[in-house]
């Protein structure tokens, strides 16, 4: 019959030969896995090479049909909301950026830009618009203008949101 391991007898052999309390040899594994672990994960996050996203980017990006899914309307003055509105559109209502930076949009025709950051997009044509894009994703895109004015001594906040998708 072999011999077991569990025999005290050769245990004590393997002692002999690998004098480490299994404990300590455990924990030293465990912090070695981690370790590894760590410097995989590490090395997996850094070899993504992230692009920037930058105007010519994100106007790269624009360029195609992009339907008008709602505008959302919100104005505030003196503190109170007295306007609250949600107009949805049909699928003909599309928003249609060029490569040439040209853009249409309804009746309204003109040209856009992209700030260098990405994040605002100018609409120049009668009268002119600038909006902040809230994202820009694969088939969606949120755009965001926020304004405040006083006239006399009215205090006025405007919010409008437009989704759009392509």
């Amino acid at each position: 019959m072999p011999p077991r391991l569990n025999d005290p007898t050769i245990a004590s052999k393997f002692d002999h030969f690998f004098p480490i309390n299994s404990r300590i040899f455990t924990a030293m594994g465990n912090k070695l896995f981690s370790s590894l672990l760590l410097l995989l994960l590490f090395s997996i996050l850094s070899a993504c090479k992230k692009g920037a996203v930058g105007g010519e980017f994100v106007s790269n990006y624009l360029v195609g049909k992009w339907g008008s899914k709602s505008l959302i309307e919100i104005h505030i003055k003196n503190g109170d909301t007295v306007v609250n509105d949600t107009t949805s559109y049909t699928e003909i209502d599309s928003l249609v950026f060029l490569s040439d930076h040209r853009f249409s949009f309804l009746e309204q025709t003109g040209t856009y830009e992209v700030d260098a950051s990405g994040e605002n997009l100018k609409l120049i044509s009668t009268p002119s618009q600038e909006w902040h894009i809230k994202y820009l994703r694969v088939s969606s895109m949120l755009l965001i203008q926020q304004r405040e004015r006083t006239e006399g001594i009215d205090r006025y906040r405007d919010y409008l949101e437009w989704h759009l998708s392509k």
